[in-house]
């Protein structure tokens, strides 16, 4: 069985972007989403649509960085997110993680035709994929229970510089 590796794309029309997401949303897709997203709604207060009609699955981090956005939305009071054709396992999903309502979902809305741009994934354990992962996590845990505040516990933690923190193991000794 072959399996298609997941895509996630984006196009700018206007005002209005569009990003659809093929295959599976993890997070190693979410740190391009939000920073591109955070740009698009705070700064543009444009209308970013989220086509999730060929996605068949979105991990925790990936849905908790779309709640993410949703929040920073109502609290800027400008830009607008909206999910649209979501799959039958995206909406699934977003069900059973007790968060479906929190989105604007729309049926019919098709992309246009133009020059898509891929959202290269994040790899190599980068700290920007740590640092989505808590945010995301931890708005999860403020709406769907303690199970997310404990993933982000295990997560090593940020230095205010961004970077990771040396493990007990990693850090320097010192002489003395």
């Amino acid at each position: 069985m072959s399996v298609t590796p997941p895509t996630v794309r984006l196009l700018r029309k206007g005002d209005v972007a569009w990003i659809a997401v093929s295959g599976r949303a993890t997070l190693l897709h979410s740190p391009a989403v939000r920073a591109f997203a955070r740009y698009w709604l705070r700064d543009r207060g444009g209308t970013l649509l989220l086509d999730l009609s060929q996605c068949r699955h979105m991990d925790s981090t990936f849905i908790g960085t779309l709640l993410c956005l949703q929040r920073q939305i109502s609290g800027l009071g400008r830009g607008r997110l909206r999910v649209i054709n979501p799959s039958e396992d995206s909406r699934r999903l977003l069900r059973e993680m007790g968060v479906a309502d929190l989105f604007e979902l729309a049926e019919g809305e098709s992309p246009p035709e133009g020059d898509w741009t891929p959202m290269d994934p994040e790899t190599g354990g980068s700290s920007q994929v740590r640092a989505c992962a808590l945010e995301a996590h931890h708005t999860l845990a403020g709406l769907a229970g303690n199970v997310f505040a404990r993933i982000a516990e295990c997560l090593p933690p940020l230095s205010p510089e961004g970077g990771e923190e040396p493990s007990q193991s990693n850090k320097p000794v010192q002489e003395g």
